[in-house]
């Protein structure tokens, strides 16, 4: 995938959350009730730090007692903007090059 199509599609994998200090909230829509739900993904381990943000393990438990985890990375909108850095081509780039779903790096990396 090319950075150029990651960022046409910028918007179809693009998620809504709320980045806590020790979380993220994610809303997950409910096509069939039309209700949607916030799953808390907790922050677990720190897996590293750069320029523009830091790189976090989160988990969360489902409705089963299963464990999923993700690594997120969070970009601080402040340093992006003073090094005139978009945080779309940021996402663009971890879509291009992640070996995991497009839809997952995605819903990993949010601006706060």
């Amino acid at each position: 995938m090319s950075i150029n199509n990651a960022k046409d599609d910028f918007e179809k994998y693009r998620l809504t959350v709320q980045v806590r200090d020790e979380s993220t909230l994610q809303l997950i829509p409910d096509a069939t009730t039309g209700i949607d739900t916030w799953r808390t993904w907790r922050r677990k381990r720190h897996l590293g730090q750069g320029a523009f943000g830091e790189v976090w393990q989160e988990g969360t438990e489902d409705q089963y007692g299963d464990w999923h985890y993700r690594a997120v990375k969070v970009c601080s909108e402040r340093k992006m903007q003073a090094a005139q850095i978009d945080y779309k081509r940021e996402l663009s780039a971890l879509a291009a090059f992640s070996k995991s779903a497009v839809s997952n790096t995605l819903s990993s990396c949010s601006p706060k």
